[in-house]
């Protein structure tokens, strides 16, 4: 099973760069991507109080 860095590599190896590169690019768009993705999927199924941010006061401070 080919893995991007291998074919990344491979592609370095042969002087293609521009396969390189566009590997690369293309990986970072999409981890971006489904990152932004997961992020809305997750503030938008939580309670409103679970999508703010924790804070010791509210709790009573243990």
């Amino acid at each position: 099973m080919a893995t991007l860095g291998f074919s990344v590599d491979a592609a370095i190896s042969e002087l293609r760069l521009d396969v390189a590169v566009l590997r690369i690019v293309a990986t970072a768009l999409l981890t971006a991507l489904v990152d932004a993705l997961s992020r809305s999927l997750r503030l938008s199924g939580l309670p409103p109080h679970l999508s703010q941010p924790f804070r010791e006061a509210e709790t009573g401070g243990a």
